[in-house]
């Protein structure tokens, strides 16, 4: 009951402010049209008197008592000399508008040309670095150009919706172009040929060299857990992988370990470390940096998809309930590629033929790697301040350490 009254005490003072407003704007409207009828009033009477005088004085000079050689001028306030052909002042013309000026077609223009993924780029327009005019900061009358040079590469297009959330806090615009990246040479030959004036920040070599990857991973089949098996991966957390994780696994190995895993949370970026690193178990002891909340995260993760009492890698049952254990050296693919070693040496080919599947370069890179040896306990350590030993046993493996111990570790 307060809150109604109080909205309707506000709301009636409300209403009444707007009507004293209102009084007030009629009042004032009332006193300005006063004051225009009155200006107007004395306008009119003092053309009238000055009329009625110039009638007078042309009656005197027709009987011949004004001086002739007396000058006769009679103005009234706006200076205007009335005569019988002009009583009034003239209306003034309309004073003449500014015509907007035409802008110069021949101007120095700058570009930027930077990826969107790893098939398309897009051109942005910037200030040119050796000009301060930039009013001709746009992409004016490239549209035919680029559709022109594009289109024996798939075509371009226009993206009006691209980027709308992310673009409003960068203050870049939301529109942009699509174009194939096949068309990138062309494009920026063109655009260099124009005009010698325009500059054209092209894409890095580095960011080029990182798309034309990403092409060639993006036309390769996902491979399966036995080829990753013979990679040297552990046969558990190698069938656990989604297709897609089995990639980004192979993708970490093409790159010699040397990658970022970039998927969206939830996707299994942790899963895909861990198969990834387990790859070069031979380069080990490994170091994780994480945050302080996440190191027991990653030592459960460890001993889950990596440990030796782990369900994941547990050896499978046969029909009788016995175990049925396979040695980590991964027998079965070892033997299949003594098989494979055999048959070509029994059908060894001609010298002439480099290309022959039995060269023992080919056999050497075709030889399955041994899977790692499983973890235990006490192979993975967990830091939980400077001063605790880096590897307490000589049997560690795996060192987890916080972000905020990496400064220590280093020092020490």
């Amino acid at each position: 009951e307060y809150n109604q009254r109080l909205q309707a005490f506000c709301e009636s003072r409300r209403q009444a402010a707007i009507a004293a407003k209102r009084q007030e704007v009629a009042l004032q409207r009332r006193q300005h049209r006063r004051q225009q009828r009155q200006g107007q009033g004395q306008e009119q009477e003092q053309v009238g008197r000055s009329m009625t005088r110039f009638e007078e004085m042309q009656q005197e000079a027709d009987r011949g008592k004004c001086n002739r050689g007396a000058a006769i001028c009679i103005t009234n306030s706006l200076g205007h000399v009335p005569t019988w052909a002009e009583p009034t002042p003239r209306p003034k013309p309309p004073t003449p508008q500014p015509q907007p000026q035409p802008q110069p077609t021949n101007f120095p223009r700058a570009f930027r040309l930077s990826l969107i993924s790893c098939t398309e780029f897009t051109i942005t327009a910037i200030p040119h670095p050796n000009y301060y005019d930039n009013r001709f900061v746009n992409l004016s009358g490239l549209r035919i150009h680029i559709k022109r040079i594009a289109r024996e590469h798939g075509g371009a297009t226009f993206d009006d919706t691209a980027g709308a959330s992310e673009d409003a806090s960068s203050g870049t615009p939301s529109k942009r172009w699509r174009i194939p990246l096949g068309a990138y040479i062309s494009l920026y030959t063109w655009l260099t040929n124009e005009d010698r004036r325009t500059h054209v920040e092209g894409i890095p070599q580095r960011q080029l060299a990182i798309a034309s990857l990403g092409q060639e991973m993006k036309g390769k089949a996902y491979p399966s857990a036995n080829t990753l098996v013979s990679y040297g991966l552990p046969a558990g957390i190698a069938k656990a992988l989604a297709p897609y994780q089995r990639g980004g696994v192979d993708f970490v190995r093409h790159r010699e370990g040397r990658a970022l895993i970039g998927d969206e949370m939830g996707l299994g970026k942790t899963i895909q470390a861990v198969a990834a690193m387990s790859l070069y178990e031979r380069e080990w002891p490994l170091i994780v940096f994480s945050p302080s909340s996440a190191r027991y995260h990653w030592e459960v993760e460890f001993m889950h998809w990596l440990g030796e009492d782990s369900v994941v890698n547990k050896p499978p049952e046969d029909e009788c309930g016995d175990e049925v254990y396979h040695d980590s050296k991964n027998e079965t693919e070892v033997a299949a590629f003594a098989q494979k070693k055999d048959y070509a040496d029994d059908n060894e080919a001609p010298e002439t033929s480099s290309s022959s599947s039995s060269s023992p370069e080919l056999l050497a890179a075709e030889a399955p790697v041994p899977a790692m040896r499983l973890l235990r306990k006490s192979h993975v350590n967990v830091l939980t301040s400077s001063k605790d030993p880096i590897f307490p046993k000589n049997e560690t493996r795996v060192v987890i350490c916080s972000y905020g111990l990496a400064p220590n570790l280093i020092a020490s």
